[in-house]
């Protein structure tokens, strides 16, 4: 697959090469290279190439590209010479993967991020996590605070800052070491200082039930702002579908996105971040905490196959605020909607609260990172 990037350039992240600027449209290739996936941080950016070597760029200032220095780099570079990789998760100033089963995290060891068991100055080369050997997924917060990963057997683990018990581990001290959480799990996604995850349904060809935990003061849990939980919390029941029956999902920084195995796309947390005073996508959802029925997969153009939330704290003009978009990819149609202001929904003139449909085809996979924004395409 072919990789293409859009949005803020300002620490090298789009891989293009330099540092600085932005691309406000969806033209511009990593490299001729094939790659088979991608993933989006604060201000870096890591891909994993169809011969299973894993290569990072963007910022580097806590070693978060694991090449073995602090250097930014403005071209994909590649990490070690191991081949195997599996997995990889870019998160604020820190970045997890997965090479032959075994989990390896480096960067930052903010509240024991890279799940040594004890807290130290970060790792600029990848560190391995344990002993296991069965990591299937590992996704690392977009604050750059905790971090999850689903090992065989849907066993979910989860390290790091516990502040609001984003853990769910149901107590809110942190933990530098892999601690496991309850149920049997096939997704999870992490946002600032929450998480939420599906769980494991027995039926066949269904989706599972839709759990959150950790802070809610936004709804980030979707049923009603208010008092968050340290363990995790069914929220299924407050969405008119059955209650085992979701497959996708995404967080960003105070939202969070889930598709049902149905095709039905819903969002919730802090929409006034991402909307402002405007409707989102037509729907009328434009108020603080509101859930949202964003659309379908027969309105979007196809399937639902990829979802990705993105997002960033930034100062802007003097005011601290949350940077939020979103992108979906329907069928092989690419759709991103939210904040524009640095070219990451890839629409030309950028503008904020707008659904952006991408005029090129044959979409396959998207992560949306801080402010940037990277798509798979099958070019065959």
């Amino acid at each position: 697959m072919h990789a293409y990037v859009w949005g803020d350039n300002s620490r090298g992240q789009l891989g293009l090469g330099y540092e600085g600027g932005q691309a406000a449209l969806p033209t511009q290739e990593i490299s001729a290279s094939a790659w088979a996936d991608m993933d989006a941080g604060r201000y870096h950016s890591c891909g994993i190439k169809v011969d299973n070597t894993l290569w990072c760029w963007g910022l580097n200032r806590s070693g978060q590209l694991g090449v073995g220095d602090t250097d930014n780099r403005s071209s994909p570079e590649q990490v070690g010479s191991d081949t195997g990789w599996m997995v990889v998760s870019a998160g604020r100033g820190n970045t997890c993967g997965i090479r032959a089963g075994e989990l390896y995290c480096w960067g930052w060891d903010r509240s024991g991020v890279l799940g040594q068991g004890t807290l130290n100055e970060g790792s600029s080369v990848p560190l391995r996590v344990g002993l296991a050997s069965d990591w299937v997924d590992v996704v690392a917060s977009v604050g750059g605070g905790h971090v999850c990963g689903i090992r065989g057997g849907g066993r979910l683990y989860c390290w790091g800052a516990n502040n609001d018990g984003q853990l769910g581990i149901g107590s809110f001290d942190q933990r530098s070491i892999p601690t496991q959480v309850g149920g049997s799990w096939i997704q999870v996604a992490l946002g600032l200082r929450h998480s939420c995850g599906i769980e494991t349904f027995a039926e066949p060809d269904r989706g599972g039930r839709l759990f959150c935990w950790g802070d809610n003061g936004l709804n980030q849990f979707g049923s009603e702002a208010g008092e968050g939980s340290s363990t995790p919390v069914d929220v299924s029941a407050h969405y008119s579908v059955p209650g085992s029956d979701w497959a996708l999902l995404s967080a960003g920084y105070n939202n969070t996105c889930a598709v049902t195995s149905r095709g039905t796309l819903y969002c919730w947390g802090n929409l006034r971040q991402v909307l402002g005073e405007d409707a989102w996508y037509g729907t009328g959802c434009a108020y603080l905490y509101e859930r949202c029925l964003i659309g379908s997969g027969s309105s979007l153009g196809g399937g639902i196959k990829a979802l990705s939330v993105g997002g960033a704290n930034v100062v802007d003009d003097g005011v601290r605020r949350a940077l939020i978009h979103a992108c979906v990819v329907a069928g092989t149609t690419l759709h991103c909607w939210g904040n524009d202001n640095l070219g990451q929904l890839g629409g030309d003139p950028p503008r904020d609260a707008a659904l952006v449909t991408s005029p090129l085809s044959g979409w396959i996979d998207v992560t949306a990172g801080g402010a940037h924004t990277i798509g798979l395409r099958d070019e065959s």
